[in-house]
């Protein structure tokens, strides 16, 4: 486990004043049992020279019946093992009475008497009886008129010395314990001031490098340890700014990249995905957010891109191609651009790749050449039979009159056939202008629906056709335009009637359905197969081309038709079934009472 830097501190304190109190406790202990040993062995001299000095000045109370009594007395009083000797080394009196040396002791032969013999300070350690404790025994002769008349020898045991020894230890272990006590009271408050701070720092460090970039450590300190803390908190300011900077551009940059129509992976040097946008995720068929951090291999195992990624890595040259995606329904045509991306030194650290979706284009690409190709077919078919019938004219001087006629009504029909054609092409290129804008105001439905349809009565009538009108005679006000409206019912009616064969039958009828008015216009025509409904409102789509040619018609009617029901918000629905007719309905918002219609909410 980590140990707090407190603690650290705190023991290391605590061990060097444990040793310090030891080793102090150590010396002094030693000083003081030398200085106890000197002050006894001085007290001991001291006595000794009082008694040899006082026996000196009196030589006859060496002989005197009191002195042992009176020596006694003095042991006493002292403390002291007493001795006197006469010169030849003979006892005369010693206190306490039961340290009598026996009668054939050689006192001058002990060391201290020996020294004292000699005029000197005699100084021994030993016991004075077998199995006794040791004893400090100190000598001095008794001098009189500079003669040695005697002896005195005082001693004490060295166990008075070791409980002195042993009181003086204990009241300096005492007073050494007591000191480090204090020592480590004190060092524990100093060491938790010097370290709470630091604690602090250190949270707080720990904190900001899990990305709480809010904290601070706000020391209110003048020394290092303040300015260690105002450092740290200027720098979490500037870090969390330009944390706060990079996040508000990185934020903007996917933003951007998310509403942009190209696809975009990023991939980083661990060649893993570090980005993937909604339009490649759609195109690769992916989820957006899954492949994020996966590795490259398992997002794209196989395919283009995956070779174009492989080449801009390995070659760090750009990599542009057109690829072809399979897709939900339809390929994807993609222009690929896969760049190798550098660092400052020039190392790779991904690869970016740009994906340009040219379905579309493509598709309208397509969709351009059929309609030239179309178009000219529709023009050139006119126009070859137009000159042809004019050749024959002009070649043929005495044609019959009624040859004439029947090549000039040819004429005629093939020139309003070309005026259909370049009306609704026309009308076709306007709707599909963006500047052009269709203008909306209130148009009584019933009234044009009823206008067109007895404009085809006498053309249905001449086919031979039940033609059947069904419009309310009230009003039925819509928000559109007349024309558009005109336009959508007038294709309808003439698609049914040209696609309906003699003895048929073509009905019109307007109703209101709900909050919705709705135009059918049905038929018993041919019916449309199936697999050509989806596409029958294209340009220049026919079911049966060599019918429709036959019928006039170019195959832009209904799609004049779906864009105007668009512009008008209107509904277009188609029901058809083959060898029984059609039915084209048509559903045009009714205006609220407040004035606001369906569709445009």
């Amino acid at each position: 486990m980590r140990r707090s830097f407190f603690w650290k501190i705190y023991l290391s304190y605590a061990a060097l004043v444990v040793v310090s109190a030891t080793v102090i406790g150590a010396l002094v202990l030693g000083n003081l049992r030398e200085g106890a040993l000197r002050e006894l062995r001085a007290n001991l001299a001291n006595n000794v020279r009082l008694i040899a000095a006082m026996e000196g000045a009196n030589p006859e109370h060496l002989w005197s019946p009191q002195l042992p009594r009176h020596l006694e007395e003095v042991a006493r009083d002292t403390g002291l093992h007493l001795l006197l000797a006469f010169a030849n080394g003979r006892p005369i009196a010693a206190a306490p009475a039961g340290y009598v040396p026996d009668a054939g002791t050689d006192l001058l032969a002990q060391p201290e008497f020996a020294a004292a013999r000699r005029r000197e300070f005699g100084e021994h350690t030993r016991s004075l009886a077998p199995g006794g404790p040791p004893f400090l025994l100190i000598a001095m002769p008794i001098l009189h008129e500079y003669e040695i008349i005697g002896y005195v020898r005082a001693g004490l045991p060295l166990t008075t010395l070791a409980d002195r020894q042993d009181a003086l230890r204990h009241r300096v272990l005492a007073g050494a314990s007591l000191n480090a006590l204090l020592a480590l009271g004190l060092g524990f408050l100093v060491a938790r001031h010097v370290t709470r701070p630091l604690a602090r720092i250190s949270e707080v460090c720990r904190r900001l490098a899990s990305g709480r970039l809010d904290q601070r450590i706000r020391l209110r300190r003048q020394d290092e340890i303040g300015v260690v803390a105002d450092t740290i908190d200027r720098m979490a300011d500037e870090v969390q700014r330009r944390v706060a900077a990079e996040t508000r551009e990185r934020q903007r940059l996917a933003a951007l990249l998310a509403v942009m129509a190209d696809g975009v992976v990023a991939v980083s040097a661990r060649e893993t995905v570090a980005y993937l946008n909604g339009v490649a995720a759609r195109l690769l068929g992916l989820d957006p957010e899954r492949p994020i951090g996966r590795p490259v291999d398992a997002v794209l195992p196989t395919g283009p891109v995956r070779d174009a990624y492989v080449e801009a890595r390995t070659t760090g040259r750009r990599v542009r191609r057109e690829v072809r995606l399979p897709g939900t329904g339809q390929d994807h045509i993609l222009h690929l651009d896969a760049t190798s991306l550098r660092d400052h030194d020039g190392g790779p650290f991904g690869v970016l790749i740009v994906l340009h979706d040219l379905t579309e284009i493509r598709r309208l690409e397509e969709v351009r050449r059929t309609f030239s190709a179309n178009v000219s077919h529709e023009l050139k078919t006119p126009l070859t039979a137009i000159g042809a019938l004019i050749d024959a004219l002009l070649e043929d001087e005495g044609m019959h009159a009624g040859t004439q006629r029947r090549f000039l009504r040819k004429i005629r029909d093939q020139n309003e056939r070309l005026v259909r054609l370049v009306h609704d092409l026309l009308i076709i290129s306007r709707l599909e202008s963006e500047e052009s804008v269709l203008a909306l105001e209130p148009v009584d439905l019933a009234a044009t629906v009823r206008e067109c349809g007895h404009t085809f009565a006498e053309i249905a009538a001449q086919k031979r056709l039940t033609y059947q009108v069904d419009v309310p005679d009230q009003p039925l006000l819509i928000r559109g335009n007349t024309e558009a409206v005109s336009l959508i019912v007038n294709n309808l009616l003439h698609n049914a009637i040209n696609h309906t064969p003699e003895g048929g039958s073509v009905t019109l009828t307007l109703a209101v359905e709900h909050d919705v008015a709705r135009v059918d216009v049905i038929d018993t025509g041919v019916g449309i197969p199936p697999e050509h409904q989806e596409r029958i409102f294209e340009r220049f789509y026919r079911v049966d081309p060599s019918r429709a040619r036959s019928a006039g018609g170019a195959g832009l009617g209904l799609s004049i038709v779906k864009h105007l029901a668009q512009v008008l918000s209107a509904r277009l629905d188609l029901e058809s079934e083959v060898g029984h007719g059609t039915r084209f309905t048509v559903r045009f918002p009714l205006p609220r009472s407040d004035g606001t219609d369906d569709a445009k909410e």
